[in-house]
């Protein structure tokens, strides 16, 4: 392509796309092929929280969680709150406690000395039981999408909370689900398949009110 060579690329890039039929930009893209402001494209919001000894999941009870979500998301979106290319931001990816909420607890507390730790032993101390453990894991999920949607709210209100993508929408517990549609802005989920089964979409529009996003 000559000395021009990086621009010639993308504009290759976009035509390909055109021609292909694809209407957008996937999360996790190059930020010079979405940059160019040619293609509507999503963004995934980061350092929010998401703690990898907790499974993917965030401790929403240390005294710093809010402060830092608020900072990281703001610092984040300003940029783009104004651009009608951004469709909406993502929070995260197949979070792998789904599923896993009774062993996530036992990490938690045969782990090290935590807020959530100390929130979970309280809990608990009222009645132990598996479903009481599922319920906290699922609280605390709820107040990290409910203050991770009130801050993206507060510094962007042009564009689409569009949540988490979910792995395999068959066998999410119905309690995550409607928790989510209460908060998010589209239901978004992952599909491995040549294309998603009449099965899964079912159990996608069982209950959130919402549109969705397949990825």
């Amino acid at each position: 392509y000559g000395e021009e060579y990086k621009q010639k690329a993308l504009d290759l890039a976009r035509k390909r796309m055109d021609k292909w039929g694809l209407n957008h930009i996937a999360n996790l893209s190059s930020s010079d092929v979405y940059s160019m402001n040619r293609k509507a494209f999503v963004l995934q919001v980061r350092n929010i929280g998401i703690d990898f000894e907790l499974m993917g999941l965030a401790d929403v009870y240390a005294p710093d969680f809010k402060p830092n979500v608020d900072n990281s998301i703001k610092s984040y979106v300003e940029q783009y709150k104004d651009n009608p290319w951004v469709l909406g931001y993502f929070i995260g990816n197949e979070p792998a406690w789904l599923e896993q909420e009774e062993r996530l607890c036992s990490l938690i507390l045969e782990g090290k000395d935590r807020p959530i730790k100390t929130e979970l032993t309280k809990y608990l101390a009222e009645d132990d039981t598996p479903q009481r453990r599922i319920d906290f894991i699922h609280n605390t999920f709820q107040t990290f999408l409910k203050n991770t949607d009130h801050a993206m709210e507060h510094y962007d209100q042009n564009h689409l909370n569009i949540g988490i993508r979910f792995g395999n929408v068959l066998e999410i517990d119905r309690h995550i689900l409607e928790i989510s549609k209460h908060i998010v802005d589209v239901l978004s989920f992952n599909c491995y398949d040549l294309y998603p089964k009449e099965e899964r979409m079912t159990r996608a529009l069982e209950i959130p009110a919402c549109p969705m996003i397949i990825g």
